[in-house]
């Protein structure tokens, strides 16, 4: 891929050179992209501690969540029809259902003890700022 220059001619056409033109919307779209490959990394860290905390300390296996995630309620009743998306829309979809559901699994008696919460209140240690941020901002809003 051949490298933009500030004070070359903008690669749409417009005749004016690039920095006046397309830069600042290219450098904020690759922010962007920046941001939220952020975001979905810390997601997927924070997701992997709490799974650890789930087998580790809890006793909790992944095929639990994984049978909870298949049987669960909220996953039956959804009402996205799967037909409508391109294969990969769908399997987005699929992963971010079941993404926010493994936060949901039941922990002991209580119904209200969820997965997150417990982890977050018993073992709040293990997180970094950003991946308690993410978890709470996911799940409280």
């Amino acid at each position: 891929m051949k490298i933009i220059g500030r004070n070359d001619p903008c690669p749409c056409g417009s005749g004016k050179k690039y920095k006046k033109c397309c830069q600042l919307k290219d450098e904020t779209a690759n922010f962007e992209i920046f941001r939220y490959e952020k975001y979905l990394s810390i997601r997927a860290s924070a997701a992997e501690k709490m799974m650890n905390i789930a087998q580790n300390k809890i006793g909790i296996t992944l095929a639990d969540v994984l049978s909870f995630l298949t049987y669960s309620p909220i996953f039956n009743e959804r009402k996205i029809d799967l037909f409508s998306y391109h294969e990969d829309e769908a399997i987005l979809i699929q992963f971010i259902t079941n993404s926010i559901l493994m936060y949901a699994y039941p922990v002991g008696n209580l119904s209200n003890n969820l997965l997150w919460k417990h982890c977050l209140n018993e073992y709040r240690n293990k997180f970094n700022e950003e991946e308690i941020k993410s978890i709470t901002a996911t799940l409280i809003n």
